[in-house]
């Protein structure tokens, strides 16, 4: 029943396309095209993200997940994005989960444990928020697409 009620209470969706990705060794998109498989000590991507926020916080988010992919596939996310609302407010967005590759498809389902914090009074609110991102990457056409939800 909680998580029933979460998702009852969108608070914003972002729509990503990934800008660049800062590689350590193995090659981004040959890893994501399954051309290199990960290896056993797992592997370290930095990827750039750009696109829009839509919802109740409005705006322009830019950031990066400085993604760790285990041995077995399984992904670590660590997120870190600047939210610039269309108002002019500026709110900080934290997040860890995980993602899942999809069999047989070249797309991996996220979830997230998202923080927000912004000091402007028109989004003071966001700070006491327990916020979860569920959603989906396209590794195929470099886009990340999610919704938030508050408990």
């Amino acid at each position: 029943e909680t998580m029933t009620h979460a998702l009852e209470n969108k608070l914003f969706s972002c729509h990503y396309k990934v800008t660049s990705v800062v590689d350590f060794g193995i090659d981004f998109g040959k890893f994501t095209a399954g051309e290199i498989p990960p290896p056993a000590s797992g592997v370290r991507f930095d990827v750039w993200v750009e696109g829009k926020a839509e919802g109740k916080i409005q705006g322009t988010a830019k950031g990066a997940d400085y993604l760790y992919v285990r041995g077995d596939g399984r992904m670590e996310l660590n997120v870190r994005v600047d939210i610039s609302t269309d108002d002019g407010a500026r709110i900080s967005f934290e997040a860890t989960g995980v993602g899942t590759p999809i069999e047989g498809e070249p797309k991996v389902a996220i979830v997230e444990n998202v923080k927000l914090l912004s000091n402007h009074e028109n989004y003071a609110w966001v700070n006491n928020q327990q916020v979860w991102g569920i959603g989906e990457v396209n590794l195929a056409e470099g886009t990340v697409d999610l919704d938030f939800y508050g408990v």
